[in-house]
């Protein structure tokens, strides 16, 4: 199977910034609402554990359409999930999906730092995880992750690599 190409780049000043560049040639992309279950089609994922503990933890979700998904998570830190809290929304989120080159996407992403606890520093470390589903023509699905998790669930905390402030 041919693995389509995922970079990352996050940066932080003021607020997290987040650009994902992703090779695409087709795109499954249907869902028009906040919070519909972008997770079945084409989408760019990211989680974030600002303390660490595997147990409580951001989800934001961007589809190829540029609609979010975004949820407070608690799991039980094996990889199920006990609560999806999508009520909740990512205070001042500014996203953008466009192409700048053929077949290739970039999803830009603004999350203000007024979302996470802690105030960003130097030094700072977070767990973290960057994921995409991506669909090819015959409906069959890849998943692809910075950090695999060794099965088809984003969701194994255990899982989730470290990033740094610097």
């Amino acid at each position: 199977m041919n693995i389509n190409r995922m970079r990352r780049l996050c940066v932080w000043n003021i607020g997290t910034v987040g650009l994902i560049t992703c090779e695409d040639r087709h795109i499954a992309s249907d869902f028009l609402n906040r919070d519909d279950p972008l997770y079945e089609q084409d989408v760019v994922e990211l989680f974030f554990d600002e303390y660490g503990n595997g147990t409580h933890y951001l989800e934001l979700e961007v589809s190829p359409r540029n609609v979010v998904f975004d949820a407070r998570i608690e799991n039980d830190g094996f990889g199920n999930t006990v609560r999806i809290d999508k009520e909740w929304d990512f205070v001042g989120l500014k996203t953008n999906v466009y192409l700048d080159a053929p077949d290739r996407l970039v999803y830009e992403i603004q999350i203000p730092a007024c979302n996470f606890d802690r105030p960003f520093h130097a030094g700072m470390q977070w767990r973290a995880n960057f994921y995409r589903i991506d669909e090819n023509p015959e409906g069959l699905r890849e998943y692809q992750a910075w950090q695999p998790t060794g099965a088809v669930n984003f969701h194994v905390s255990d899982e989730f690599g470290t990033i740094q402030f610097i």
